[in-house]
């Protein structure tokens, strides 16, 4: 009620503008009103390891605005692996803060600079955070039309049995899966790739993304600063290309990155985006793009259309994963 008081009052003041409420505590339907995490975890391997899945069970019971306290709330000082693998972890995740209180820590505050030996690391995992934050708030807006998850457990889109107890590993969507290390001197790791009739591709950024079939593991290098991504085939993902250094949520150009099949197939995305702040959204005063990928063994092809005001649309390009030689036809609004 607390929750519910401030968010009212907020709103009340300012009837524009939706309000930006952060709660630490509150039972399930606090989603309505504020955003929250999982309180004062302690600086240790053994609660990044457990805070994956504390997060995950917590987004399955309705709380879709979810994070942790990045290196830990309290305890002693993070080591400089251990802050790197935090931060990894938590960059796809809806909530990705670093909040602390250390007065008897070696260093009291936790900062993204405070080991220099990771520093480049570390920027490198929040940039990958900018690119997809474009998809976060898709899916951030799918949550509040629909109570769908934004980060989930592998089983909540696939039935294969190895899905059903790992908790190792989670999915953004129903279309990326991330595979963190939450253990201590580990520089790869063994990841489960559903099973997904179109495959997956694994995605580093700057490399050509290599495919792998679904229904299998395979062990991938993870070192400091390189996060496990894979991105099924046939998925549609708008990722961020460029964005104002004092403002990386808000991408000036979106690259909607479409990854399609090595047989023939086809898939259809919504893809919403606006002003950020306002309520036009629910007038449609705002874009929600359709995307249309089909692609053979020839060619692929890219329809995106306009559904709403396009009110908040960016700059717009497409670019295809792993083509292997096929055209590339693309259709979309200036």
């Amino acid at each position: 009620l607390m929750t519910r008081a401030s968010f009212e009052a907020t709103r009340e003041a300012s009837p524009q503008t939706r309000p930006y409420t952060i709660t630490r505590a509150g039972p399930v339907g606090i989603s309505r009103y504020a955003q929250t995490w999982s309180g004062d975890n302690k600086t240790s391997w053994h609660t990044l390891h457990w805070n994956l899945a504390n997060g995950l069970n917590m987004s399955l019971s309705g709380f879709p605005l979810l994070g942790h306290d990045i290196g830990g709330f309290d305890g002693p000082t993070p080591s400089s692996e251990l802050l790197c693998r935090w931060v990894e972890m938590m960059v796809l995740h809806p909530r990705a803060v670093m909040n602390s209180w250390k007065p008897d820590a070696t260093t009291p505050m936790t900062s993204p600079w405070m080991h220099e030996s990771v520093v480049s690391q570390i920027k490198d995992m929040l940039t990958l955070r900018y690119q997809f934050l474009p998809w976060l708030y898709h899916l951030s807006w799918r949550a509040h039309v629909n109570g769908e998850l934004l980060i989930s457990p592998m089983f909540y889109h696939f039935t294969d049995s190895p899905c059903e107890t790992d908790q190792s590993q989670f999915m953004l969507g129903d279309s990326v899966l991330v595979a963190p290390v939450t253990q201590p001197g580990v520089v790869a790791r063994k990841v489960y790739l559903p099973k997904h009739s179109q495959g997956w591709y694994a995605w580093i950024p700057g490399a050509e993304p290599q495919w792998y079939s679904g229904g299998q593991s395979v062990q991938v290098q993870a070192p400091l600063g390189q996060l496990p991504v894979f991105i099924a085939a046939g998925a549609i993902i708008p990722i961020a290309k460029a964005w104002d250094s004092t403002a990386p949520h808000d991408a000036l150009e979106i690259q909607i990155t479409v990854f399609p099949g090595e047989d023939a197939g086809e898939n259809q995305q919504s893809l919403f985006s606006d002003d950020g702040v306002s309520w036009s959204f629910e007038n449609k005063d705002a874009s929600l793009l359709e995307v249309v990928l089909k692609w053979n063994q020839h060619q692929v092809d890219v329809t995106v259309s306009e559904q709403w005001s396009g009110v908040g649309r960016v700059k717009l390009d497409c670019k295809a994963v792993g083509l292997n030689g096929r055209s590339l036809n693309v259709s979309m609004p200036e």
